[in-house]
Order: C-alpha cells, then structure tokens, then sequence
C-alpha cells in the first residue's frame, strides 16, 4: 500500500513540476478545438444556425473538454507529446476551418479564422524556432516550394477524386469541360448546357472571361476535365510567389517570410475555393497579389500589366481594380497612377457592360443587389452611386 502511495505521490510531483501556464492553455485550446470538431462530426445541422447551438448539451460538451484535457495532460509524460503540443493548435484550427468555411464562407468569419491560424502558426515558431533560424535564401525557397507542393497534392488530390467520384455537377463543371472542347477544335468559348438554351452558346454572352485562354495551351496538350481542376489548384498555388516577394520588398526577415508563406497555403478559403471544381476567380488570388505587389515597387508598368490581366478575369473584376486604384489615390497619395488604374477599370466595365447587353445575356448586375437601394428597380447607377 505505502509503495502505491509513493507511486502516486511521485506521479503527482511530477505533473505539477511538468505542467506551465503556457501548457494549461495549449492543452485546453487543443481539448476545446477537438471537441468542437466532434459535436460538428456527429450532426449533419449547419454549425452556424441557432438548432446547431440550442441542441448542444453544455454539460457534455464541457466533460469533453475536460476529458480532451486530462488525456492530454497523461500524455504530456511522454517525450512525443512535445510534438503534438507543438503542432496541435496548428492542425486542428486548419482542420475544424476546413469542415466548416465549405457550409460558410461569411468574411468576418474568414478573418477570425485567419487570425487563430496566425496565433497556432506563431506558437508553432516560438517553440521549435526553426523558422527564427533561417540565413540562407535557398532554405527559405525550399520552405515555400514544400508548402506550395503540399497544398497542390492534397488539393489537386480532392479536385481529381471529385471528377473521379463523379461529384462535379453540370452546373458548372461541365460547361467549363464542354467550352474548353470547343475552344481546342473551333477556338471559341462554346457551350449548349448553358443557362438551358438550345443550341450553341458563346460563354462570354455569359461571362467574358478571356483569361480562360491562358490554359488553353496546356488543354491542348493534355485534353481532359482532371486538367482544367490541376490547373486551377497550381494557379492558387502560385499566388505564394508574389506573397514571398510582397515580403522581402517589405524588409521582413526570413523567419517572419517562411510564416507568411506556410499560413497563405493553409488559409482554408483558399482550398475550399476549389471545391466547386474550375472557376475563373481563381486568378484573383496570384493576379491581384502581384497587382499589389508592384504598387508597392511603385512601377507603373508592372501595375498596368497586371490591372488589365486582372479585367481578363471576368466583367466584374473592374471593381476589385477599381477599388484599388482609390486605394492607391487616397491611401498611398498616388494620385496620377491610381487615377489610371480606375479609368481603365472604369472604362473597362462600361465597354464590357455595354457588349454583353447588345450582344450578349447582360452581366447579371442582381449579384451587385446588396449595392442597391431596391434589388428590384436598381441597376448599375445604383450600384455606382452607393
């Protein structure tokens, strides 16, 4: 009995000189992510709705978190655990985003998810310090190419199994498969699927997306719709490239570099993005990093070139150019060069709108209803006043 005693005695010594401040409140983050992720496993009820939250039993949910935290603190014994402390936050915040920014995608939402995932990330630096390490530019180089391989395996992984599984709808996948056909026999943007018209229909009546032609090419090569959702994944993925250069012309360090680049590849939205398999907003992201990017360089050519590439991406793409240009005018004082990049989203959008109402379906300015003061009645000059 006395040995028992001692053992348990020892046991306890233990623990209390093992277990810190800091550790309480990892361990009790990780045992509170963890059992969210649980209760939004077992209910197929959307976790944002007010059902979700009234069919939660507090007193369970709080014994989950308690026994997540017990457990955690038996383990922490154990050499290994370290580890799991380590990354813990980091993985599970990514992993509970994932499963619930696909059902709600609100921004302030997004936002308060990037935040928790900088946190995870940052704890995660602090205690292995490599990052904090990092003097050569060829280790900081490989830490980017890594994290852009990882995100385009496991992405490029689900958007194949989606076509493979037959999960991608008509609706819009399978326009996009039957145009890009088109395009590599007639070289025209054609469909017969869309908005349920008979017969052949030009997309850009639609949308006018002649970004598309860009993957052409490699269409060409490799003819398959598994090739339209690869492409869309790398195209995401190479938006890491004008985040590194974003940082190095900002003075970050290598450590403060390689966070920046490992959190743009495990922002959730940026995967869930593709989980409706091809669309043309996927050049937002790299298009407009490197729009960005050369504001800050301050060189007018580049940020030309990149405003009218960023046009190509769709009618309503002037408003993100748009908005910059005020941006550079009111924020950074450049007021010729953000005078420029509006006239030309401005002029743009008014060219555009024009054609796609004479000749085409008009641009669907209901998407711009939350701009109108009468979604009904309101249009364009609505939207502009407001």
């Amino acid at each position: 009995m006395k040995k028992i005693t001692s053992a348990i005695k020892e046991t306890l010594s233990a623990f209390v000189k093992e277990i810190t401040f800091e550790k309480v409140v990892v361990r009790l983050v990780m045992a509170w992510l963890l059992t969210l992720i649980f209760f939004f496993l077992k209910t197929e009820i959307a976790f944002n709705s007010a059902k979700f939250a009234s069919e939660i039993n507090i007193a369970m949910f709080v014994c989950y978190v308690a026994l997540f935290f017990i457990a955690f603190c038996a383990l922490g014994q154990f050499k290994f655990f370290t580890w799991i402390e380590t990354y813990g936050p980091m993985i599970l915040v990514t992993w509970y985003a994932y499963l619930t920014m696909n059902s709600f995608s609100d921004i302030s939402y997004m936002i308060g998810i990037g935040l928790c995932l900088a946190l995870s990330i940052v704890h995660a630096v602090n205690k292995i310090r490599v990052f904090a390490n990092i003097r050569k530019k060829c280790v900081l180089i490989a830490i980017y190419a890594v994290a852009a391989l990882v995100f385009m395996g496991y992405v490029g992984a689900i958007a194949i199994l989606r076509y493979k599984t037959y999960s991608s709808p008509n609706y819009d996948f399978g326009i996009w498969s039957q145009m890009f056909y088109y395009m590599k026999t007639t070289f025209k943007p054609l469909t017969t699927c869309e908005r349920d018209l008979e017969g052949l229909l030009s997309h850009f009546a639609v949308h006018f997306s002649p970004i598309y032609y860009i993957y052409l090419p490699i269409y060409y090569l490799f003819p398959s719709p598994i090739t339209l959702n690869v492409l869309q994944v790398v195209t995401l993925a190479v938006g890491i490239i004008p985040i590194y250069r974003l940082c190095k012309i900002k003075g970050l360090s290598h450590g403060a570099t390689a966070v920046f680049g490992v959190m743009f590849v495990l922002f959730p939205s940026l995967a869930c993005g593709t989980y409706y398999d091809l669309h043309e907003n996927c050049f937002l992201v790299p298009l407009l990093l490197w729009l960005f990017y050369y504001i800050e360089k301050d060189d007018m050519k580049g940020i030309v070139i990149f405003t009218v590439l960023t046009l190509l991406i769709k009618e309503d793409a002037a408003l993100y150019t748009a908005c910059i240009g005020l941006f550079m005018m009111m924020g950074r004082k450049k007021v010729l060069r953000g005078s420029v990049v509006t006239l030309i989203s401005v002029l743009y959008f008014g060219i555009v709108t024009f054609f796609m109402s004479r000749y085409g379906l008009g641009i669907m300015d209901n998407r711009f209803s939350n701009y109108m003061v009468d979604a009904k009645s309101g249009g364009l000059i609505d939207v502009i006043r407001n």
